[in-house]
């Protein structure tokens, strides 16, 4: 069965609206979750995945490189394994929070597969 979880990590956005995070259970038991949310949810984030029994990510899809969506991720991988990581290529803009995310996924060997429209 197809589980969906809806993490609002408003609070932790700079913006209103900004921040969500959504964990995705495929029926093969896959784990997906799109976006960290910002920096500080990420704790959050994985107290809650580990309250429903999330012990790894298999993907984290990350929509663009923003900060209220990458953000949360070192905090986040501290406590769960993250197996891979989509990119969209969307959204680089050369600061510090990209650069930063960038190094930690190098510095944690976790694999980055980029994916385009077409």
């Amino acid at each position: 069965m197809l589980k969906m979880y809806f993490f609002d990590q408003a609070p932790y956005a700079r913006y209103y609206g900004n921040g969500d995070c959504i964990y995705i259970e495929l029926p093969d038991g896959m784990h997906v979750l799109i976006d960290v949310s910002s920096k500080g949810a990420g704790k959050i984030i994985a107290k809650k995945l580990i309250d429903i029994n999330v012990r790894e990510i298999d993907y984290l899809v990350i929509s663009h490189l923003h900060a209220d969506h990458t953000g949360g991720f070192s905090e986040l991988v501290s406590l769960i394994p993250v197996k891979h990581v989509i990119l969209s290529g969307y959204g680089f803009h050369n600061m510090d929070s990209d650069a930063n995310f960038l190094k930690l996924l190098r510095e944690k060997n976790i694999p980055m597969l980029y994916v385009r429209m077409g």
